[in-house]
């Protein structure tokens, strides 16, 4: 556990040195408490890169001090932390949901009371966020991403796939920008583990790419007679997308294929995403009374979805000459924002507007947000055509044509 709390040392100096350029936080200044000297640069190096064979409880105690946290001897907890872990994966894999939730009365009584001490507080934050989205309760905010993907190689081999589990989970239910996702991408294909779970994981990172065939053959190699609904569901959900993403299928699908239909003790965040994903299939064949049904499906299931997908429902809204009905959705979104990303914010904010559920005096400034968002965009991405239309139909009835010139500037000079 030792080597796993030296690097995290190591990362979070480094964040508060890059952060305030105070000399206390370089290396050189570090090795120092109240004018003490703790240890070597040499040994504040080798425990950083996580190499210190031998622990040195106080040594670590005092350079803990120094980032203002709090230290105990991790030694002494070690076993607790290591046998909760290998629980937690077991009971996500092979186990019913009311495991899990006798396993989050065990965090609470054994490893809550930890939460205040350095790493344990990560592990604890992870453990909390995994237990938290598979019973359903709440995904972590997006800025979970940054911290915990950043830090990645601080933790031990099971918590980087429970991070990564979660970043997948965040991806799919909070954000677009193809950045984050091919770097999930990328930490997703070094992970060491073989377990079922892990196997899953990477099929969904195979689909993003497209490797269909790839994720075919990595789910047949899992052996599923002993995995719980959720692990079921999982690699059905992925089937189901892989069959209805060829677009000749989808118009033979059935409602009785979709995987919600038969596990319904699945988690919202989950069980919504097969129709979502059926919706914006329907939506880029312009079947939009379709998609509209799908839509209020997944939200009957997670009306937290209604963010994520906001700007498709207002498209098939609007096309249908139904924009009335919007407003009810709108409303609904402003109570879960706070979970989204900044480009989710700026599109309802958008929306609110053109739609004429707010007013707002200088639209050139309060949309600036949503342009830069979106050129961070792939160009051919749905959310930039979606925009653009709705925003020149919004300039075509006020006379502010200003916009779409700073709109079509922001694209190209990010292109």
């Amino acid at each position: 556990m030792y080597n796993n709390v030296g690097k995290l040392i190591g990362y979070y100096r480094r964040k508060k040195y890059d952060e305030t350029k105070l000399t206390n936080f370089s290396q050189v200044g570090f090795v120092y408490y109240e004018h003490r000297l703790i240890c070597a640069q040499s040994k504040l190096s080798i425990i950083e890169n996580g190499k210190v064979r031998i622990p040195y409880p106080e040594e670590y105690y005092y350079l803990i001090k120094n980032l203002d946290f709090n230290s105990l001897d991790y030694s002494t907890i070690e076993s607790l932390y290591c046998e909760f872990t290998s629980q937690l994966l077991h009971s996500l894999q092979y186990c019913p949901i009311s495991d899990l939730k006798k396993l989050q009365i065990v965090f609470e009584q054994k490893l809550e009371p930890y939460s205040n001490f350095f790493y344990l507080h990560e592990l604890n934050e992870v453990f909390k966020a995994t237990m938290n989205s598979h019973l359903g309760l709440a995904l972590p905010n997006v800025s979970f991403l940054d911290d915990y993907l950043d830090a990645l190689d601080c933790f031990p081999s099971s918590i980087q796939f429970l991070i990564l589990d979660l970043a997948n989970l965040i991806i799919e239910n909070y954000i677009p920008y193809k950045e984050i996702r091919d770097k999930v991408n990328n930490l997703v294909d070094q992970l060491q583990l073989d377990a079922p779970i892990v196997k899953i994981l990477k099929a969904s990172r195979n689909l993003r790419q497209l490797k269909m065939i790839d994720v075919q053959q990595r789910l047949k190699s899992i052996d599923t007679d002993h995995l719980n609904e959720l692990m079921k569901f999982r690699i059905q959900r992925l089937l189901f997308m892989i069959e209805i993403e060829d677009i000749e299928q989808l118009s033979k699908f059935s409602e009785s294929q979709n995987p919600a239909i038969k596990f319904t003790n699945i988690n919202r965040f989950e069980r919504c995403r097969p129709y979502l994903i059926s919706g914006y299939l329907r939506y880029f064949l312009k079947d939009y009374e379709f998609a509209l049904m799908d839509y209020k499906k997944a939200l009957s299931i997670n009306p937290e979805a209604v963010c994520f997908s906001m700007i498709y429902i207002s498209d098939c809204l609007y096309e249908l000459k139904r924009t009335p009905e919007l407003h009810p959705y709108l409303i609904d979104a402003q109570r879960y924002i706070s979970h989204f990303s900044d480009l989710h914010t700026d599109v309802l904010k958008f929306f609110n507007v053109v739609s004429g559920l707010q007013i707002s005096e200088d639209e050139s400034n309060q949309f600036r947000s949503l342009f830069e968002s979106l050129a961070q965009l792939n160009s051919v991405s749905p959310y930039v055509r979606i925009i653009r239309k709705h925003l020149l139909n919004y300039a075509k009835k006020t006379h502010k044509y200003k916009l779409i010139f700073d709109y079509e500037t922001m694209m190209l000079d990010n292109l």
